[in-house]
């Protein structure tokens, strides 16, 4: 047997990650725990919320340390904007997946139900194309990107009007240190994607980073960015949006109608509730097959990663220690080539196949109901 199969009948979980956390600014804080490789950060959230007993946040962010951010991005505003949609999330725009009301009403069967998956990510705020669009929307009209004359008055006046110079886009000349102290967001730059699982952000082994040779800044805007490509995927998602809002519009037409669709309809109602299930189903099929074809690939980037919470101010470190492959029940891989124990196998087991966390050490003063568990149960 080379792997499990998890309880999603189309997926298969042979890997887990040893995940090092601890709290920054607290002495000896901290936890080690197993979860599954294929588990995003928008769910490994939750792992670190339990592990130190914290109560769920809807301020918080992943992000890297200010220095490696600044070295990522090349401290340059317009290599920043090209990351966005591949490692971070630009932040004007706003996610829309949809919160789950189940948290109140069953809290540990709702976290165990988001532990297991389904991973699919449902929200926009993390796609390529959207961020890209939110970034040319922004220097478009906030850092005036889009060149326009310098005019002499005095030829103005004299009916000559020459328009041969242009003014410099300023977003050209930014570096990010100047963006991040002109204050021109409400939400931090230095959010990474939730939607990235582990293995796509993590790396287990730091690697030489070696900036590739890039056009100088002013040359870099705008057709490298938004050449035919882009112009070509922005017209397809504005065709998807137009297409969502006619099945909106449709969806209002039959609420004011009261219609029931348990009931018998007329031609003309029958007729508009087929209009308004095929826009709906083309605008979702559409999108995603917009972002499965603008997908960048995975490259993972970050030695370690932040977690802020920006109710109460705490900032947890990740750190990826291991990764272990289960090969069959008493086998496991370490991605260090070296012989694992029973114990860590029986723990790795549990995480690959019932895919939840497995919290298997830990040291510290703050309060955790799991610390009499011995640090070995499924969170």
């Amino acid at each position: 047997m080379t792997a499990f199969q998890g309880p999603a009948a189309h997926q298969w979980y042979s890997a887990a990650w040893k995940l090092h956390v601890e709290l920054v600014g607290e002495e000896s804080v901290w936890r080690d725990v197993l979860v599954p490789e294929s588990m995003p950060l928008r769910i490994l959230r939750y792992v670190i919320d339990q592990l130190f007993s914290l109560s769920p946040t809807l301020e918080y962010q992943f992000s890297l340390p200010e220095e490696e951010f600044i070295r990522q991005t090349d401290d340059r505003f317009t290599e920043y904007c090209r990351l966005c949609g591949a490692r971070f999330r630009f932040p004007t725009i706003r996610d829309e997946e949809a919160c789950c009301s189940e948290q109140e009403q069953d809290p540990v069967g709702w976290l165990r139900k988001r532990y297991r998956g389904s991973y699919a990510y449902h929200g926009n705020a993390d796609h390529l194309v959207e961020n890209q669009q939110a970034v040319r929307n922004f220097l478009m009209v906030f850092t005036g990107l889009r060149e326009s004359p310098v005019i002499d008055l005095n030829e103005y006046r004299r009916g000559e009007v020459k328009v041969e110079k242009t003014k410099r886009a300023p977003a050209a000349s930014l570096s990010m240190e100047e963006m991040l102290e002109a204050e021109l967001f409400k939400t931090h730059p230095n959010q990474v994607l939730e939607r990235l699982r582990i293995p796509e952000v993590l790396l287990l082994y730091k690697k030489k980073v070696v900036s590739p040779d890039l056009p100088e800044p002013e040359e870099f805007y705008p057709d490298l960015l938004w050449g035919g490509y882009f112009d070509r995927c922005f017209a397809r998602l504005e065709r998807i949006h137009q297409r969502s809002m006619e099945a909106v519009r449709i969806y209002h037409e039959l609420m004011d109608r009261h219609v029931r669709l348990d009931e018998e309809l007329d031609e003309e109602t029958e007729i508009l509730v087929s209009q308004w299930a095929d826009a709906q189903q083309e605008a979702r099929q559409s999108y995603e097959r917009l972002v499965r074809e603008t997908m960048p690939e995975p490259d993972p980037f970050a030695s370690e990663l932040l977690y802020r919470r920006r109710e109460d101010g705490i900032t947890i470190r990740i750190t990826p220690l291991e990764r272990y492959v289960l090969k069959d029940e008493d086998s496991v891989e370490g991605a260090k080539e070296i012989h694992t124990e029973a114990a860590t196998a029986h723990f790795v087991r549990l995480c690959v196949v019932k895919r939840e966390p497995v919290c298997c050490g830990g040291a510290g003063t703050r309060e955790d109901p799991h610390a009499r568990l011995n640090w070995t149960e499924l969170l």
